[in-house]
Formats: C-alpha cells, structure tokens, sequence
C-alpha cells in the first residue's frame, strides 16, 4: 500500500518514486493533485516526489488551465514524463534481423533502426558482436539510457548473480540454436553497460506491450499469438503475465501438432510451428524458406500480394487457416479466454480465413457447452508490439533498480 510523506521511510519513499513514475508511464500526464488522488498520497508527499523526479531529469511539470472557470486561483501543475531526456533502449533480436529504438517514459519512440542479420545456428558470437557495436553507437551523443530491455525468440532464465535479479540468459532459442547464452554478461563484456540490461521471450513481452497499450486495453484476460519465423504466444491472466520459472511459458509453437512428421527446429518433429510458421507459409506458396533477408523478403512479398487480392497468394495464407484452427480451439479448451489477439503472420491468416478460425472455435466452445463467445482480434502493434514489449522490461527493470538518494 502507498504511504504518505509522514511514514516515509526509506523503502516506503523508494516505492513511491516508482508508484508515481509508473503511473504516469502507464496513464500519461496529470496533475499533482490527480496523483495524489490516484497513488493515495498527501499533497506535500506528491510535491516532493516530483521534486525529486524532476532533478533527475525523469518528468517535467507544466502550468495546465487554471484551476477555476473565473481564472482565479493557481494554476494546476501537469507532471509528465520527460520523453526527451528518460528513455530505454529496446532490442527485439529476431530470426532474420535485429530492431533497435530509443523509447521515451512518455511513449515516444525515436531512432529506429533495423538491422539484417544470418546467424550461425549454436554460435551467437556474430550476432552478439553486432548487436554490441548497434547498442555502441545507438548511445553514443545521446542521453544514456536508463535501461535495456531485449527481446529473445526463446526461453530466457535469470542468472543466480544477475545484478538486477531479472532474466538475464537465453536458456534455449530454438530457430536461433542457442543454448544457455549469458547474454547480459555477453553484451557487457563487448559494451560498458552501467544501466541494468532484462531479457523476455518475444511473445511474452509482446502481449505486454498490446495488453497496456494495444489490442488487449480494458482486458484482464487475454491470449497473444504471435507468428514470424517461429511461433510463440503471451497468457495474460487477471491482468498479469503467466510464465513458468524464467517466463517460459507460451512456446505453442512447440506443442505437438502432429507427432511424427516434419522435423522441428527444437529437435522434436511434428510441431504446430512446423504447420502454422512462416516456413510452411512458403511451402504452401511453393518457394524456398532460404534463411536470413531473403527469407524475409519472400515473406514480406507473399503477404502483400496476399492482401492486394491476388489469388495465389490468398491461397497460400489460407492453406494455413485448418491447422491454426485446430490449435486455436485447443488452446481456447486449455485457457478458456475471453479475448485472442494474432500477430504478425497470423493476423494475415484471420484477415483471409476468419470464418475459419471462427468456425472452429464455435464449435470447440459448443462440444464443452459454453455459451460465451471468444473474441478475435489483429494486433494494434504488429511489428512493434516485440520492440514496445521490450521496453516496457526495461522500464520496469530500471524502477525496480531505482534508488533513493537525497536531492
């Protein structure tokens, strides 16, 4: 529970600073008294903290309208955070490319850049070379950033001597063959890195990022499947993420579709990725996967034909439509949602196949005899949701980093 300025104890100062910062990350700009409203504070407690906030450079106050209609009185102080000077460094590390930006407390996103890259399957050393000399450059003669939030198409555990105590190693990345990656304690080797630096699975912190500010707003409850190369997925459950030990939770994409058949790159065979994923996509279009840029033009390509009507194309998006179907209705049986959020190739799939997908859903919900329907949605972000996701682990990594210390 917040405290007041009268009970404020070290600790209890410290989380006030993060309930505050965060609010206002989360909610926007307000008012003084609106915080103190919202954070259960005192008008004097409220005062402080944005002191405190503002000498370090992290919100910014502004004189709002007056704070009566005859213009007299003072005027109200808007608290806003200060996008310009507090801001995080976000890195989704895909398949076939590496995406960076600056991401402001307030929302604002600057200095995006994407970076191609094919790495050697079991040897991270290139891909970590090159994304130490991006994070390199991406700092150098701007404000440093307060934190690092990196996006992992795998399974991300915390090291027993992470500094931060959060996420920390890629335990297994499997379309990457990647296996117990210190990727922190690799970055900081290659980069002198003071802020604290978090990992999440893609998926996972992808559902966090259209859960707060995406499709998924107002809900409590929600699944978020995701399809690029691989295919992953975020539970949010009561308006929290589920995740096993180390946010494991959600590799769909490796729950076994049909035992036996096409090989998988987790080692199994007859995986749902295997079926649904951006390679069968090109399979069912009768190209090549390739790896790396040209296996993400051919896939760029094939879904922009797709949705300017052209009929082979349709064709190939839609050849995926049954086994998403089947394991949409499975993971609707297992979790019971009320809302389904697909990105990236998927939302392709729902744009040409919805009646499919709806279909089989219905008649999933009909064998189990529950009457409430299950929403599908596109994702808002797309693309962005990785990158977004990724900031939003940083952010909450450098507030639980956050110190007291006295103006």
């Amino acid at each position: 529970m917040t405290r007041t300025a009268g009970q404020a104890t070290p600790d209890v100062r410290r989380h006030n600073l993060r309930a505050l910062l965060r609010h206002l990350h989360l909610h926007g700009p307000c008012t003084r008294t609106g915080l103190g409203e919202a954070l259960g504070l005192t008008r004097s407690a409220v005062a402080d903290l944005v002191a405190e906030l503002t000498r370090r450079g992290l919100v910014t106050e502004s004189a709002a309208a007056r704070a009566t209609t005859a213009g007299r009185g003072r005027p109200s102080l808007t608290v806003a955070p200060d996008g310009r000077r507090a801001r995080v460094l976000a890195v989704d590390i895909g398949v076939d490319e590496i995406r960076m930006a600056l991401v402001g407390l307030d929302g604002s996103v600057a200095a995006t850049t994407v970076l191609d890259q094919v790495p050697e399957p079991g040897d991270p050393a290139r891909t970590l070379d090159r994304l130490a000399q991006a994070v390199d450059g991406f700092t150098a003669g701007r404000t440093r950033p307060l934190a690092v939030g990196i996006a992992v198409p795998g399974l991300v555990d915390g090291a027993a001597d992470a500094p931060d105590g959060g996420p920390s190693v890629v335990s297994f990345a499997p379309n990457l063959d990647w296996h117990q990656v210190h990727l922190a304690d690799e970055l900081r080797r290659r980069v002198r890195l003071e802020m604290p630096v978090r990992l999440g699975n893609t998926c996972n912190v992808a559902a966090l990022a259209e859960l707060l500010h995406g499709a998924g707003r107002g809900h409590r409850n929600m699944l978020y499947l995701y399809a690029r190369v691989g295919v992953g997925a975020g539970i949010i459950v009561d308006g929290r993420l589920l995740g096993g030990p180390g946010w494991a939770g959600g590799e769909v994409g490796h729950m076994l579709f049909a035992p036996g058949d096409r090989p998988c790159r987790c080692g199994s065979s007859g995986c749902w990725e295997t079926e649904v994923g951006g390679d069968a996509l090109l399979r069912h279009a009768g190209l090549p996967a390739g790896r790396g840029h040209a296996r993400r033009a051919r896939m760029t390509e094939l879904l922009e034909r797709a949705d300017r009507g052209e009929p082979q194309a349709v064709d190939a998006v839609t050849a995926l439509a049954p086994a998403v179907a089947t394991g949409l209705s499975s993971l609707q049986a297992l979790l019971g949602t009320e809302l389904i959020v697909m990105g990236g190739l998927f939302s392709h799939v729902l744009r040409h196949a919805r009646g499919t997908l709806e279909d089989a859903l219905r008649a999933g919900r009909s064998r189990l005899g529950v009457r409430r329907e299950t929403e599908l949605l596109p994702a808002a972000l797309q693309t962005g949701a990785p990158l977004l996701g990724a900031a939003e682990i940083a952010v909450e990594a450098f507030l639980d980093d956050l110190a007291d210390t006295a103006p």
